[in-house]
């Protein structure tokens, strides 16, 4: 059989071939006589040539190349000896058929992760406890490179000469993180390193004995010491890693931190305070490290911090109210020239070290919290200027949906009683609705599609809400029919049927402020462009594997990403073992596109 190739489209596309297939979400067959076209094709639609591959038993796609690149990526490999936990191939256009997956042998580094065994200076060094992450750093300038992953690393906690153990792929580069579990992380800090497998010998050693130790002292601008217990801790400028062991202020007001000595060189870091013990590092004062020498002891003036105020509202539409999930943030400004009365909410800023002792750069809050089923809250916020994000807690895809919200300009001040400050209601809108009927190739509704709007969390165009949008499912009624409630923002729609049906998607999806519900004509399931082949791990066949189908797309300002497009699990079956079927669309949807 043959039939011209041609692009799709639009998403509503129907064929009327001559022999009708009946309406089921299972996409099987025994002869073609059971697929939809048979062996011809409406000529309106050649591109949906459907026939039925008698090896696989299902209808398939006639297209001899998928239109996208795709990226393949296999997982839950069997642990053993030189075996990569995950490994991904470079995308390509792959054609319809026999693809075997050949795992390559990876390279297993042995090491050891040291650290000081105790609180003196002078405490021994030896094998710690540590969670260790390998991420690979993939350089798009060199095509060859085979970007691989790690989930995790074995690591054996005796006293054994090698307490760290991992399988890797070969020629990559990744960014190995090390963070001390247990009592080593009260002595041994967190720290970051760069292994490329090419040229690093299989022995790694990880010493994170060369420290030093940054003393101080923590009061208020009224000479107050600051509550024993408060934590402090340095973050990198840039990752906002956590370089440092986290310290405590002791009865006296003193801390101690201790950091890789590169680290303090650098001064590539912020010295964060804690100000909630019972919701850490939600409220911090972060200071610049210029004026912070490790070799003497530095004395950190905070502001006086004022008593939080009782906050009270609620979150409604129209009349109703709704029962939502509250986020405040705040990051409180440090005002240029300090002279003249200041407000209370800019108790950040109320005054400028003059002498050597580290300036503040910022104070940040996060403050989450819910309301009552009448959308009632009441909550204690610092004095400030505050952002709002509403997500109203009922099911965005349900009748009631509401949109998610964010509030700019939240001022909380002191009220000239001391009491709550309250009454101010904050009103969010209803929904979009977008509905839709899912049909086989023959226009007969499918009943029980999953169908979901994946949130990009994308401004561009938009308003700052879009980066909040939510996701929502739906499944389709016994007439193929589902509705979706959504926010404001970009999405990704994914239908997907049962057994042997590709999944339908269509990207980038715009939905406005001012967008009205949107009541499109349908989706239509085709038969899928079919991959299939052996998964081989190191020459070995490898079942229960799951192979993972990525193609790529554009993205919203023109550069591509990679979504997922179909997913199986090898067989384990004796003769079959390590044997795959991949059920990919024949072409996926951007409604941003130009229209041809």
């Amino acid at each position: 059989m043959s039939c011209r190739k041609a692009a799709i489209a639009m998403l509503t596309v129907q064929l009327a071939c001559s022999e009708p297939a009946p309406a089921r979400i299972y996409n099987t067959c025994n002869s073609n006589k059971e697929c939809y076209g048979g062996s011809q094709c409406d000529q309106e639609h050649p591109e949906l040539c459907a026939v039925c591959d008698p090896t696989l038993g299902m209808c398939v796609h006639e297209m001899p190349v998928a239109p996208y690149p795709v990226r393949i990526l296999v997982s839950r490999l069997p642990r053993g000896k030189n075996l990569v936990d995950r490994f991904a191939f470079p995308p390509e256009e792959l054609r319809a058929g026999v693809h075997d997956l050949r795992v390559p042998q990876g390279k297993r580094i042995l090491g050891k992760v040291l650290g000081q065994l105790g609180a003196q200076t002078d405490a021994p060094v030896g094998p710690i406890n540590a969670e260790v992450a390998f991420t690979p750093r993939v350089d798009e300038t060199e095509n060859q490179r085979v970007e691989a992953f790690v989930t995790e690393s074995s690591r054996y906690m005796d006293q054994s000469d090698n307490n760290l153990v991992a399988d890797l792929a070969v020629d990559t580069i990744y960014d190995v993180r090390i963070i001390p579990l247990g009592r080593a992380s009260e002595f041994s800090p967190p720290r970051s390193l760069l292994l490329d497998t090419a040229v690093q010998d299989p022995s790694l050693s990880v010493d994170s004995s060369g420290l030093s130790t940054l003393r101080g002292v923590l009061t208020d601008e009224a000479g107050r010491q600051v509550e024993s217990g408060t934590s402090v801790r340095l973050i990198d400028q840039g990752s906002r890693e956590v370089v440092s062991v986290t310290g405590s202020v002791s009865n006296e007001g003193s801390f101690a931190l201790r950091a890789l000595t590169s680290v303090f060189d650098s001064r590539q870091y912020i010295l964060q305070i804690n100000l909630d013990r019972q919701k850490p590092w939600q409220t911090t004062i972060e200071l610049d490290p210029t004026r912070i020498n490790p070799a003497e002891e530095v004395t950190v003036t905070i502001p006086v911090v004022p008593k939080r105020v009782p906050f009270k509202g609620r979150i409604a539409r129209g009349d109703t109210g709704v029962a939502a999930e509250l986020t405040f943030t705040s990051s409180f400004p440090r005002p240029q020239n300090t002279a003249g009365d200041l407000h209370d909410r800019d108790w950040c800023g109320t005054s400028v070290p003059e002498d050597n002792r580290p300036k503040i750069k910022a104070c940040k809050t996060t403050v989450r919290t819910v309301t009552d089923a009448a959308g009632r809250f009441a909550v204690d916020l610092l004095p400030g200027d505050y952002t709002l994000h509403v997500s109203p807690g009922n099911d965005p895809s349900g009748p009631d949906g509401a949109k998610a919200a964010l509030f700019e300009k939240v001022v909380i001040e002191t009220q000239p009683d001391g009491g709550p400050q309250q009454g101010q209601d904050f009103a969010v809108q209803d929904n979009t609705r977008y509905s839709a009927y899912v049909r086989n190739q023959r226009g007969e509704p499918l009943a029980g599609v999953l169908v979901r709007a994946v949130a990009l969390r994308r401004v561009v165009d938009l308003t700052k809400v879009a980066a909040i949008n939510r996701s929502a499912e739906s499944v389709t009624d016994e007439n193929g029919r589902f509705e979706l409630g959504l926010d404001e923002g970009y999405y990704d729609l994914v239908a997907r049927a049962g057994d042997g049906f590709p999944w339908v998607y269509v990207t980038n999806l715009k939905i406005t402020a001012s967008s009205d519900n949107i009541d499109v004509n349908g989706f239509v399931i085709p038969a899928p462009v079919v991959l299939q082949g052996t998964v081989r791990n190191a020459g070995i066949e490898a079942g229960n594997v799951a192979i993972d189908a990525y193609g790529e797309v554009p993205s919203i300002g023109g550069k591509k990403r990679l979504v997922l497009l179909g997913t199986a699990i090898s067989e384990n079956e004796p003769g079959r073992v390590g044997h795959y079927t991949l059920t990919l669309p024949p072409e996926i949807f951007d409604v941003t596109a130009p229209a041809p």
